[in-house]
């Protein structure tokens, strides 16, 4: 099993970010702004693809795609939770499938 380090901490997470703006900057757009050099070379920023690898996670475990415990982390609920309930954590199958869908039609712009 890897370990993976998610920044969750503000300043940790722009130190990381960081290191690809500066990389960008070595091409030949760096005239660009950073999202438009992202967009320029189809990527998105860091944390975009780890808010959307974090979002997969988690539909991989309560759907059971992954062999995770998830009962201490979630409460499934059969109906669709308010905006205040989600918050807490506790949330609908149909709520985190409409969530990943959302997500996923993000795009860096």
């Amino acid at each position: 099993m890897r370990c993976v380090w998610s920044p969750y901490l503000l300043q940790h997470i722009k130190r990381v970010e960081s290191v690809q703006k500066r990389f960008t900057k070595r091409l030949p757009i760096s005239h660009l702004g950073y999202i438009k050099r992202l967009k320029a070379i189809g990527l998105e920023s860091l944390e975009l693809r780890r808010l959307h690898c974090d979002l997969l996670c988690t539909y991989k475990v309560l759907f059971g795609k992954l062999e995770l415990d998830y009962t201490n982390m979630f409460v499934i609920r059969s109906q669709s939770a308010t905006r205040a309930e989600a918050t807490r954590g506790n949330c609908s199958q149909d709520t985190v499938v409409q969530l990943l869908i959302n997500i996923s039609s993000v795009s860096v712009s």
